[in-house]
C-alpha cells in the first residue's frame, strides 16, 4: 500500500514521520506561491491554489493522510480513501475567519474515512463544531499507531 503525507507547507516534525511510516509527501511547490499570495489577500484560504495540483498528485496513491484543511480538500477530490488529522481545535473563529474556509472542512470531514485529533481536547472541538467524532491519536507522539491505523483504513 503506498501512503501519502498531504500537507501544503511540511516541517521537520512532518518529513520525519514520513521517513518514519516510509511514506511521500505530497507538498505545495513554490510555483504557486505568487497565486495563493493573491488568493490569501482577498480572504481565501492560504494554500487554495495548491488544491487543484495537489489532487492530481494524490490519486496516484492509495492511501492519504491530510493534515490541513486544504490537504483535505485536496484529499477529498482525489477520490481515494483518507484520514483526516486535526493537530489543533478547530472554533468558531477559525472556521469562519477565511472566504470558503467552512465549506473547505466540511467537504474534507463528510470525506475522510477517519478522522483524528491529537488530544482528547481538540477531540471534543471537533465534535461540538464539526459534529463529527475524532479518534484521539497523534501520529507525531505515537507513529506505530499512525501506522496501525493506516493498515485498518486501507483494508
Amino acid at each position: 500500500m503506498s501512503v501519502a503525507l498531504v500537507a501544503a507547507r511540511p516541517d521537520a516534525r512532518m518529513r520525519g514521520l514520513a521517513d518514519e511510516l516510509h511514506a511521500e509527501l505530497v507538498e505545495a511547490g513554490p510555483g504557486l506561491r505568487l497565486l495563493d499570495r493573491l488568493t490569501s489577500r482577498r480572504g481565501f484560504e492560504d494554500d487554495l491554489a495548491w488544491v487543484p495540483v495537489a489532487r492530481r498528485r494524490c490519486a496516484r496513491f492509495g492511501l492519504l493522510h491530510a493534515f490541513s484543511m486544504p490537504a483535505g480538500g485536496a484529499a477529498a477530490g482525489s477520490g481515494r480513501p483518507f484520514v483526516l488529522s486535526f493537530g489543533v481545535a478547530p472554533c468558531r473563529e477559525e472556521l469562519a475567519a477565511r472566504r470558503g474556509r467552512l465549506a473547505l472542512v466540511q467537504s474534507a470531514v463528510r470525506a475522510a474515512r477517519v478522522v483524528t485529533a491529537a488530544d482528547a481536547d481538540v477531540a471534543a472541538a471537533v465534535e461540538r463544531w464539526l459534529g463529527v467524532p475524532a479518534r484521539v491519536l497523534d501520529p507525531f507522539g505515537d507513529p506505530a499507531a499512525c501506522a496501525a491505523l493506516h493498515r485498518e483504513v486501507s483494508s
